[in-house]
């Protein structure tokens, strides 16, 4: 994966949607009584909530990185003194 301060920003954002989209749908399922419209939001959060790992795993995977390039520019800082 490449990073990009953009690509950065995009997960972020997508990450704050989905956790969002997620706990409404959550509260609008708890009012459902039909078992058909129960067993549809139900499949519907279920694909959110993978489609919500996955971006954590990238969010983190970038984290990563962008705290190991400020590390590895910080300590280019001090070689270049």
């Amino acid at each position: 994966m490449h990073y990009s301060e953009e690509l950065w920003k995009q997960t972020c954002e997508e990450a704050s949607r989905l956790r969002s989209e997620i706990k409404a749908l959550n509260k609008a399922r708890a009012e459902l009584t039909a078992p058909a419209e129960k067993e549809a939001a139900k499949q519907k959060a279920r694909a959110l909530q993978q489609r919500y790992d996955e971006i954590i795993r990238q969010y983190n995977e970038l984290k990563a990185y962008r705290q190991w390039a400020q590390s590895a520019g910080r300590e280019l800082l001090y070689v270049n003194d």
